[in-house]
């Protein structure tokens, strides 16, 4: 409801949306960061930040909800992960960022003054 054209494309059982619309949100750099709710006397991680709307001039809107990955529909997968037996079955991509480290570190080798 809060942005059709944006968020209904990515509504799913796996992601959810949420805010408190109250002038606090999510901005850049927030991504992959955890949600957690109070449940009893402990903090549980309910979602992951995944992305939330921009405003007009392109800033963050903080009146806007923002999508979570859903960790309860994830589960099991983690947790099979995390357990053990289940890592070599996951083909996960490195990231750039490691790429680019690789990559470089590489060119330092071949070039003792490092330039």
């Amino acid at each position: 409801q809060n942005d059709p054209d944006l968020f209904g494309r990515f509504i799913s059982p796996g992601v959810f949306c949420a805010s408190d619309r109250n002038g606090t949100s999510v901005c850049r750099g927030d991504s992959g960061g955890g949600m957690y709710i109070l449940a009893g006397d402990r903090w549980e991680l309910r979602g992951i930040t995944s992305f939330a709307g921009l405003s007009e001039t392109g800033s963050c809107d903080t009146k806007k909800y923002v999508v979570f990955t859903n960790v309860a529909h994830f589960y099991g997968w983690i947790k099979r992960l995390t357990m053990g037996g289940g890592e070599q079955d996951v083909d996960v991509p490195k990231r750039i960022s490691e790429m680019k480290c690789q990559e470089y570190a590489k060119l330092a080798e071949k070039q003792p003054n490092g330039v």
